[in-house]
């Protein structure tokens, strides 16, 4: 097992099975009465040539004292989206996840990528952090 550990990120890689944990502290101040959304977790599992990365999929919460209105979850490999969800609000101080999904990306696909997710893509909810909303994930396939 390889662990590597960040400011505020925690890596974990078990035979091709991600999970990228971020922190995400609440702040105290004038915006203190507004939702905040933020992504808890990245998880995915790929084989060496990727021609499946499977298991994709985001846990997130809002952390804030308001409760968020709709927004989307949208996924992107390097800088091609590759799903998006929508959600029709979360609750103050809920937790919650998208569906896992796969994709069978073109092939070859060899090299170093970077698989993300983007909470609240395109701003709808007014946020007390807009900075917590995305998290990345690198990998390579062979």
């Amino acid at each position: 097992m390889r662990v590597t550990m960040r400011p505020a990120t925690v890596a974990l890689a078990v035979a091709g099975v991600v999970a990228l944990c971020a922190a995400s502290p609440v702040e105290a101040g004038p915006k203190a009465d507004l939702p905040d959304l933020s992504v808890v977790s990245l998880g995915y599992a790929h084989n060496s040539d990727c021609s499946s990365i499977s298991s994709i999929n985001s846990v997130f919460q809002n952390s804030g004292a308001a409760d968020a209105g709709p927004f989307s979850v949208r996924f992107f490999i390097d800088t091609h989206a590759i799903r998006t969800f929508f959600f029709s609000g979360l609750a103050a101080g809920t937790l919650t996840h998208t569906r896992p999904f796969a994709v069978s990306p073109p092939q070859p696909f060899t090299g170093d990528h970077t698989l993300s997710v983007a909470l609240d893509f395109g701003n709808h909810v007014v946020e007390s952090d807009e900075t917590n909303n995305t998290l990345s994930s690198a990998f390579t396939c062979q």
